[in-house]
């Protein structure tokens, strides 16, 4: 299996919960949080260990928010080099409200990086054995129709779906067997609730329905 390596600069400890209804100028009951890693590269990597798949996440990481993370990071098994920092790194919000199932993402501005942290972290990133495959932007797009399903949230579809696309073209897939994984891996994030990713079954039993239509229409 090729290396694969993604770099967060901007990493975030997601805050997940949901309200019956949004008011102003009233406290709002939340219900409980439900924590978890952020940031685009990070995501890639937990949701490429959530397909099968082992990818190493570096990213900076401050004061207690970064040891948080960090630590959500170790429970899922993911493996992590986070370099140590002054600022805090951030909390992002994605709420729900309920009576209209809309969601809300509050995102907050990234933890500015001096410059001999940033040269740091480009120097840890450079003292690693050579990546196959090194992830640094979420940033794409895919000409394949997703399946039609619910959406119960956005959060991580468009990191779940590079970690997918990563994935197979590291097990050395043709690019456009890669690319129906990558969408079935966005569509599955979609069926899922608050921070959640892609889950291994919902994205295989979607790329077998994808794969299936591509045969048809060949």
């Amino acid at each position: 299996m090729s290396r694969i390596v993604t770099l967060t600069l901007s990493p975030a400890l997601d805050v997940a919960t949901a309200v019956p209804r949004l008011y102003p100028d009233a406290k709002l009951r939340c219900a409980p949080p439900v924590y978890a890693p952020g940031g685009g590269g990070i995501n890639v990597a937990r949701a490429i260990q959530r397909l099968g798949g082992r990818a190493l996440a570096v990213f900076p990481a401050g004061g207690s928010t970064g040891r948080h993370l960090t630590d959500l990071l170790s429970a899922e098994g993911v493996p992590s080099q986070a370099l140590k920092v002054e600022q805090w790194t951030r909390e992002c919000i994605n709420l729900v409200e309920r009576s209209s199932a809309q969601q809300y993402r509050l995102v907050m501005p990234a933890a500015r990086l001096e410059l001999d942290e940033q040269e740091q972290l480009l120097a840890a990133l450079l003292a690693l054995p050579r990546p196959d495959y090194l992830v640094v932007s979420a940033d794409t797009s895919l000409g394949i129709a997703a399946p039609t399903v619910r959406k119960r949230s956005t959060v991580g579809a468009g990191d779940s779906m590079v970690a997918a696309l990563t994935l197979k073209l590291a097990a050395g897939r043709q690019l456009a067997e890669a690319a129906r994984y990558g969408v079935a891996a966005g569509t599955a994030a979609i069926i899922t609730e608050g921070s959640e990713l892609c889950r291994y079954a919902d994205t295989e039993q979607l790329f077998a329905w994808l794969q299936q239509s591509a045969a048809g229409a060949g």
